[in-house]
């Protein structure tokens, strides 16, 4: 499966204070790395062996 993750950005005054500059950078760009850290996981505990579909080793 590929997936495209897309961040808009918006033309907004930057505002004079370092730490708020980074407050608005990890506002935007949070929802973003918690999805693909989210679809990652998914991806991982997708791939465990579970009762239903055990890990099969081979000889």
């Amino acid at each position: 499966m590929r997936k495209t993750y897309s961040v808009a950005i918006d033309t907004v005054p930057l505002p004079e204070k370092p730490a708020e500059l980074i407050d608005l950078v990890m506002k935007s760009i949070t929802p973003v790395i918690n999805e693909i850290i989210s679809d990652a996981m998914n991806v991982a505990i997708g791939t465990w062996p579970t009762p239903e579909h055990p890990l099969k080793f081979k000889k």
